[in-house]
C-alpha cells in the first residue's frame, strides 16, 4: 500500500516466466538498472515498442532505458523475483494517459484499486476492450465495463483497445471506492499463466439442450498435445440473461491450434467440442451480444470415453482409475505436475472396446497436486489427484 506522501517502498513478489507490471512509484533514477537491480541473466523486459536483456556483468541493455509512470510493461524472469526499490507516490493528475485506436499497453497510476468504470475516465466505445494478465472485459453502451477485469490494481499492466483516440487522467484514488462487478469465476484448475508470453480472448457460449450450465460447469482449451491453455466457468451477462464464457487462452506461438471441452459438473463428464482454433496474440473473438457459440461433435464422440474418479484420492502412494471405451484405438494416460510438466506416462498402447482399470504408483514422486490425462481418439479427459506423503 502506498501513501499519498512521503517515501514508497515498492515490495512485489514476482514469479518465474512472464509478468504485467506497471509502477506508480517514481524515484530520482528510474533506469532499469536502478528499478530492477540484480536480475538474472536473460531476464527480458518490453514495451510496447521495444525490449531489453539483462546480461550478467552488465545490466539491462536494450531500447527500454526507464520504467516510465503510466506505461504497462511485460517482464519474463528466469526466477521468483522480488522488485523492491524506494521512491515517492505521484499524483495521477500529473500523468496523462494517451490512447491512440488499437492496442495500447497502460500502466495504472492511482495508489489505491478503483473500479474499472470509475479508473478509465474516458468516454469508452460499444466493444472497447481491457484485459489483464488473466482475464479480460468489454464495454457495452448503456452498462459499462463488464467481464474479469472489474478493478484496476497498483502496479498491473494491462492492454487495452480502443476504437477512437482518447485522452485522460485517472482519477485520485480518494474521489471513489471500489464497486464490486457480479462478475463470477470459480476456477478450479492449477494452471500457471506466466509460462506464457502471448493470450487471446474467446467469448464464447455452449449450444446443447441436453445440458444444463451451472455456475461450477467450465470450458477449457487444449493444444494438440493436450496441455490446457486457458480455462473459464460460466458467467451470467446480464444484457442478454443467457450464460456465456469469458474464455482467456494463452501461447508462445502464434501458430498453435487450439481444442475445446466442457466439462458438466454436475454430471461429472467431459465432452469433446466443435471448434477449433488457431491462435493469434490478442485475438478477440465474440461478445456477450454474439459470442462464439460451440456445440457438440456427435453423440459418437461424447460417450466414447469415460472416466471415473481416482481413487483414493488424496491417496499415498498408488491410485486407482478406471475408465471405459466405445472404440478400439491407440489409448495414452499421462501424468503431469501442476507446471504442466510430463512426470509419468502409465499407458500408451492400442486397447480394444471395453473396460479397464489402470494404478499410478508414485512413490518416486513428491506431495502435491497432479493430473492424470486420458487420451483416446480425438478425446481428452483428466483427473485431479493429490499425493500426501
Amino acid at each position: 500500500d502506498c501513501p499519498t506522501t512521503g517515501g514508497v517502498t515498492v515490495d512485489i513478489d514476482l514469479v518465474s516466466g512472464w509478468n504485467w507490471i506497471s509502477t506508480n512509484v517514481l524515484s530520482e533514477n528510474m533506469t532499469l538498472n536502478s528499478v530492477l537491480p540484480n536480475a538474472d541473466p536473460y531476464d527480458f523486459l518490453k514495451d510496447q515498442t521495444t525490449f531489453s536483456q539483462y546480461y550478467d556483468g552488465y545490466g539491462w541493455y536494450g531500447g527500454v532505458s526507464s520504467i516510465l509512470i503510466g506505461s504497462g510493461y511485460k517482464l519474463s524472469i528466469q526466477n521468483n523475483y522480488n522488485w523492491t526499490y524506494t521512491g515517492s507516490s505521484v499524483s495521477p493528475s500529473d500523468y496523462l494517459i494517451s490512447l491512440s485506436a488499437g492496442w495500447n499497453w497502460i500502466g495504472y497510476v492511482p495508489n489505491t484499486p478503483l473500479a474499472t468504470n470509475t479508473a478509465l475516465d474516458f468516454t469508452a466505445e460499444e466493444y472497447d476492450f481491457i484485459k489483464s494478465q488473466t482475464t479480460f472485459s468489454q464495454y457495452y453502451t448503456g452498462y459499462g465495463w463488464y467481464g474479469g477485469v472489474s478493478i484496476l490494481e497498483p502496479f498491473s499492466g494491462y492492454l487495452v483497445s480502443v476504437a477512437s483516440n482518447h485522452d485522460f487522467f485517472y482519477p485520485n484514488s480518494s474521489l471513489s471506492r471500489i464497486i464490486e462487478d457480479d462478475f463470477n469465476s470459480n476456477h478450479s484448475f492449477d494452471f500457471n499463466y506466466n509460462e506464457f508470453e502471448f493470450n487471446g480472448s474467446i467469448t464464447a457460449s455452449l449450444n446443447c439442450d441436453k445440458l444444463d450450465i451451472s455456475n461450477d460447469d467450465m470450458l477449457v482449451a487444449y493444444d494438440r498435445s493436450g496441455n490446457v491453455r486457458g480455462y473459464a466457468n460460466p458467467v451470467y451477462f446480464p444484457l442478454t440473461s443467457e450464460y456465456i464464457f469469458m474464455l482467456m487462452v494463452y501461447s508462445n506461438d502464434n501458430q498453435d491450434n487450439l481444442f475445446f471441452e466442457f466439462y458438466d459438473n454436475d454430471l461429472k463428464e467431459n465432452y469433446s467440442l466443435n471448434q477449433t482454433i488457431r491462435f493469434e496474440s490478442d485475438m478477440i473473438i465474440g461478445d456477450g451480444f454474439n459470442p462464439l457459440e460451440f456445440s457438440m461433435n456427435s453423440e459418437e464422440e461424447i460417450s466414447s470415453l469415460s472416466v471415473s474418479k481416482a481413487y483414493p484420492n488424496p491417496f499415498n502412494p498408488t491410485t486407482n482409475l478406471e475408465y471405459s471405451i466405445v472404440n478400439s484405438g491407440l489409448v495414452k494416460i499421462t501424468v503431469f505436475d501442476v507446471t504442466g510438466r510430463q512426470v509419468s506416462v502409465i499407458e500408451n498402447s492400442y486397447k480394444t472396446a471395453g473396460d479397464y482399470s489402470i494404478i499410478w504408483d508414485a512413490q518416486n514422486n513428491t506431495s502435491g497436486i497432479y493430473y492424470i490425462q486420458i487420451l483416446s481418439g480425438n478425446e481428452i479427459k483428466t483427473q485431479k489427484v493429490v499425493l500426501l506423503k
